[in-house]
């Protein structure tokens, strides 16, 4: 998985915006609505 790799990162503007904003996942990587 890409996010796993450290080769992509959530950014506040992705967050703001997506559906996954609220999942557990989502918030391992530094998304926080």
């Amino acid at each position: 998985q890409i996010l796993e790799s450290g080769n992509a990162k959530i950014t506040a503007l992705f967050c703001s915006k997506s559906e996954f904003s609220g999942e557990p996942w989502a918030k391992k990587f530094g998304c926080y609505n």
